[in-house]
């Protein structure tokens, strides 16, 4: 995920008709400040219907941290062309969780979410998408999101690509930021044959701030991070693939209003 979480999905789909399906998966997902994999099954259908319009439904079961959940989603959302090579697309998604920790903890979340893409010239693409989401459960959040992507041909062999996410989450209740998450990262492709050897030089900041604790009154810990990568990929026979990796990284790490 673009937050550096980790997930692994396996599953089955089967068509329901033309426009609909079915799907049965069983996913694996790593959260960053986790120390085990969290196991969910999931059973769902989606429909498409007119020009690029989407709906869907989920049932999830799971075993997370603060013990099994079950958890409804609905959604939908629509995807247009606004012009010649620029498209854009609104959805909103609706979540209600229930968790079974001997206290009956439930968490509601409805997200509204914006996008744009440009994709009318072969040698550029830009796409950016905001998000909103309010989840209401110990107490009321606000999370806004901002994902944004570059890439662009430059001829020769070389290709340039961006990326700059920026999300922040409001503590509605105490009126505190809670969290706070930003990615900026440029990196160049050179491919000095053909596409048997590829050189990606890649620069990013990283920043990530996040409560100390469960405790509100805790403060908070902030890591900065300034990532320089160079990694060449070689094509080798039997379809595989050579990917040495070298880095240098630079980590800052602050406490913010944690009492002394």
């Amino acid at each position: 995920r673009w937050s550096g979480e980790d997930a692994t999905v396996i599953g089955l789909r089967t068509a329901l008709s033309d426009r609909a399906t079915m799907y049965v998966e069983q996913r694996l997902m790593h959260p960053r400040d986790g120390t085990r994999w969290i196991p969910a099954t999931v059973v769902g259908s989606e429909e498409r219907w007119g020009d690029g319009g989407r709906s869907y439904g989920e049932y999830q079961t799971g075993s997370g941290q603060n013990g099994t959940f079950n958890r409804a989603v609905l959604g939908i959302g629509r995807r247009f062309e606004l012009t010649n090579g620029f498209y854009g697309d609104v959805a909103f998604e609706r979540m209600h969780t229930e968790v079974v920790d001997g206290i009956g903890t439930a968490r509601d979340a409805n997200v509204l979410s914006l996008g744009g893409e440009y994709v009318g010239n072969p040698d550029l693409k830009v796409s950016s998408r905001f998000e909103v989401r309010h989840e209401s459960s110990d107490r009321d959040r606000l999370q806004l999101l901002s994902l944004n992507r570059l890439s662009a041909s430059l001829g020769r062999g070389v290709s340039l690509f961006g990326r700059v996410d920026i999300m922040t989450t409001q503590d509605l209740l105490n009126d505190t930021r809670e969290a706070e998450a930003m990615n900026f990262s440029l990196g160049l492709a050179y491919r000095p044959l053909d596409d048997s050897v590829t050189l990606l030089v890649k620069a990013a900041r990283i920043v990530d701030m996040r409560p100390a604790s469960l405790d509100p009154e805790a403060g908070s810990l902030r890591v900065t991070a300034d990532v320089v990568s160079i990694e060449p990929i070689i094509e080798l026979p039997l379809r595989l693939q050579l990917t040495p990796k070298f880095a240098y990284r630079r980590m800052v790490e602050e406490a913010e209003g944690i009492p002394a």
